[in-house]
Formats: C-alpha cells, sequence, structure tokens
C-alpha cells in the first residue's frame, strides 16, 4: 500500500500535457515582475545580486521609475517563482512542428463565437488589443504588457511561421512573415509582428496583379483609414476583415494559418 502511494504521488508530480489557463499568466507574471511599483523583465539565470542591492535604484526620491536598472533573474521568496513547465530553448535543438505544440488561448482560433482578442490588426498592439468578451460593445478591459508576456506556444519556439491567410482567395499569401525570439517566443511578440508585416506599404506591381473587386476593398479600407496621403498598407488588402481571429497550424506542416474577421 505505501508503494502504491508513493508511485500515486509521483504521477501527480507529471506536470499534465494540456498546459492550463493559469500556467500561462504563471509565466508572465514570473517573467514581468513589480519591484518597488516598477514592472522588470526576468530572466532564469540568477545574477550574483540581491534584491536589496537593486531596490532603492528601480525608483528615484520623486518617484521617476528606473527599469533598466533591474538584473534580470535576481531571486527572491517576495517575487514570483519559476515556474517548472517552462524551460527556455536551447541553441541548436531542433524545434516542434507546430502541430506539436499548445497554443496560447489568447491565440487560439475560435472556430464558433467571439475570438479571445478583440484586435483590428491596423492598430499597433501597444494599447488597442481587449480581452473580447463577447459582443462589439463589452470589449473594454485591455490586454496588459504583463499578460502579451505569456509564451505563446508550449513547448516554447524560437520562430514561429505565419504563412497563410484563412479563406483567401489568392492561391498562396504574399506576405508570410517570421516571428522570432531566441529567448522564447511571446504573445507579444507574434501580435507585434503580425501589426508591423501589415503596416508595410503595397508595391506596384503587387497592386497591378489584384482583382478589380480585391483593389476597390483595398481602396474602401485606404479610405477609411483616413489616410488618403499616403500609399496603401498591407492591411488594406483584408479589406473589413483586419480583426484577429487567431492561429491555427497548417495544413502542409511548415507554418500557421492567420484567421481574420470582419471589422
Amino acid at each position: 500500500e505505501e508503494e502504491d502511494n508513493n508511485i500515486t504521488e509521483r504521477e501527480e508530480e507529471i506536470p499534465p500535457d494540456i498546459v492550463q489557463p493559469h500556467e500561462w499568466k504563471e509565466y508572465a507574471y514570473y517573467s514581468r515582475p513589480r519591484v518597488n511599483d516598477v514592472t522588470v523583465e526576468n530572466t532564469p539565470n540568477p545574477p550574483p545580486v540581491r534584491l536589496e542591492d537593486v531596490w532603492h535604484l528601480l525608483r528615484s526620491p520623486g518617484g521617476r521609475k528606473y527599469p533598466e536598472k533591474w538584473v534580470p533573474g535576481i531571486q527572491h521568496p517576495a517575487l514570483p517563482p519559476r515556474p517548472e513547465r517552462w524551460t527556455l530553448p536551447k541553441p541548436g535543438e531542433p524545434l516542434p512542428f507546430p502541430w506539436e505544440c499548445q497554443v496560447n488561448p489568447l491565440l487560439q482560433h475560435s472556430r464558433f463565437g467571439p475570438a479571445p482578442l478583440y484586435w483590428n490588426m491596423g492598430l499597433a498592439p501597444t494599447n488597442s488589443v481587449l480581452f473580447n468578451r463577447g459582443t462589439r460593445h463589452d470589449t473594454s478591459i485591455p490586454v496588459s504588457n504583463i499578460d502579451k508576456s505569456q509564451p505563446a506556444t508550449w513547448p516554447f519556439v524560437t520562430h514561429l511561421y505565419i504563412n497563410a491567410l484563412a479563406e483567401d482567395a489568392t492561391p498562396r499569401f504574399p506576405w508570410p512573415s517570421m516571428v522570432t525570439n531566441l529567448d522564447g517566443i511571446r504573445v507579444g511578440d507574434v501580435l507585434n509582428t503580425i501589426f508591423q508585416n501589415f503596416q508595410q506599404y503595397v508595391k506596384d506591381y503587387e497592386y497591378s496583379g489584384w482583382h478589380s473587386v480585391r483593389r476597390e476593398q483595398a481602396y474602401q479600407a485606404y479610405v477609411a483609414r483616413g489616410n488618403t496621403g499616403e500609399g496603401l498598407r498591407r492591411v488594406d488588402y483584408l479589406g473589413q476583415m483586419s480583426m484577429f481571429r487567431g492561429l491555427e497550424p497548417n495544413p502542409n506542416g511548415e507554418g500557421w494559418i492567420l484567421f481574420v474577421g470582419m471589422a
């Protein structure tokens, strides 16, 4: 009986295969803790410095914040512990295929109902990304920088290739993008890369290859943005379908599909 109890205890120590919602958040709070009311960046490599050595350096007597003076990796009982599930990628190790990864719930494609995030990809993700609570008029809770620090996938990956646009009439997405973070890609890395990709200007030869319907849709989106003094951007290519609806592994096995919705 004692041996059976030991086996049960060992089984309980093994992390479940499915990442639980709180586990995504745990790493975010570990990697971006607030110290002396200053949000700092943390890493898993402890330096030969104590928390007490830098506590007062983070804020001036007048209250000005200096997060750059934090020494990443400091460990202290008052700081969130490093979650055991998350191990950083090792240089040179092969990455898991997209279908072998679990994607963060904030980035998951919702086949039915509202997407987890309410975000128009034509707007910078600094302050425009909101938690989607179900209706267009009930989305007032912004996604914090800490939540954007959640891992994008489990296990961590250093490169994430977005190479398809769902329900696009063209046989090949013209602007694939590579999300990169050698310390492990976070939710914010994905959002920033998508935004930067769609902010690029459309080249003349690209525009000339579009169908007349696509040109009209892009022009209407261009006018709606109110930026009539500049050229078309890639986000205009989406027309009214500029809302982020998540990612799914591409069936071709080479990357991820970006899903979009009506703005």
